[in-house]
């Protein structure tokens, strides 16, 4: 995978992952996890729409990169879910 792209002041790329968007293993997981995901966690976690975009474009791009990974295509729509609730499109 490409370099990670920014994380909230303070965090490490794992915790960003399990602690605030615990986005779990696999598509099915983050997917389940868009369901729960609130604007509040974001805000409280110091995630910025700018965060999740970057987020969100980078899952998109190993998606292209990589079709058969087990976890891009489900990230990618719980960033976008992320980037909605924070006012992004």
């Amino acid at each position: 995978m490409p370099d990670s792209p920014m994380i909230p002041p303070g965090m490490t790329v794992s915790d960003f992952g399990t602690r605030i968007m615990r986005w779990g293993h696999g598509d099915k997981e983050a997917r389940d996890r868009m369901a729960t995901l609130t604007l509040e966690e974001l805000q409280n976690g110091g995630v910025t729409l700018a965060i999740a975009v970057s987020w969100r474009n980078l899952y998109v791009s190993e998606v292209r990169r990589i079709p058969g990974n087990p976890s891009a295509a489900g990230r990618a729509d719980l960033m976008q879910r992320a980037v909605e609730l924070l006012g992004g499109q």
